[in-house]
């Protein structure tokens, strides 16, 4: 679980539960390698669903302000039966939807346009908030902010690499937050590892929330 803070109360608001394989042989194996190997193999809703279920169970024991967070395949996103799953998950551990927000990536859009808006729709109705991805690293990543019912946009990481010392990365910056909220949407900014980094972001970008790597 990566804790996502708040940068006005600098406390834990949720977690995002990350997908990690400990292979007994070839040791830590990295979801960019597993994943697309499930997707092919037809077997990543089945892990999708395992995370949602542990994740949430997790959820359901802490304080009740906090939620957590899971990004789902693309392959999700065209499967009908997803938002009945979730529903289920959520009733079974008895969590608000609220406190669970899914993660949609630019490639589960590009995949299948109206499949994605239809889940998407539904889980809203549902209650369940969602949250757009990696935002910045598509081409057309604008165009999604106008048709997605989002909540929240998550930064990708590279656009903090060299926050303290590039002006032109911490104008884009400021400029991606200032257009979320006159778009009424919070932001995540992720892969936050320093302390120096984290200050940059409360005295100038001022986001709603920062994704810390421990």
């Amino acid at each position: 679980f990566q804790p996502i803070i708040s940068m006005q109360t600098m406390r834990m608001e949720s977690c995002e539960a990350l997908c990690r394989w400990d292979h007994p042989e070839f040791g830590p194996i990295s979801p960019a390698v597993f994943i697309p190997l499930a997707e092919e193999m037809g077997v990543v809703g089945e892990i999708s669903s395992f995370i949602l279920d542990k994740a949430c169970a997790e959820c359901a024991k802490w304080p009740d302000h906090i939620g957590i967070s899971v990004n789902l395949s693309a392959k999700d996103f065209k499967d009908s039966s997803i938002v009945g799953k979730i529903a289920d998950i959520l009733d079974r551990h008895g969590l608000r939807p609220d406190r669970l927000e899914v993660e949609v990536t630019e490639t589960a859009v590009l995949d299948d346009k109206s499949s994605t808006i239809q889940v998407i729709g539904d889980l809203k109705a549902l209650g369940v908030r969602i949250a757009l991805d990696d935002f910045g690293t598509g081409y057309s990543s604008l165009g999604y902010l106008q048709i997605l019912p989002l909540d929240k946009i998550k930064v990708d990481r590279t656009f903090i690499d060299d926050i303290a010392s590039n002006q032109r990365s911490l104008d884009l910056l400021k400029g991606i937050v200032g257009l979320s909220r006159t778009l009424g949407l919070a932001v995540t900014i992720e892969g936050v590892e320093s302390f120096e980094q984290l200050k940059v972001l409360n005295a100038e970008v001022k986001p709603d929330y920062a994704q810390v790597i421990l």
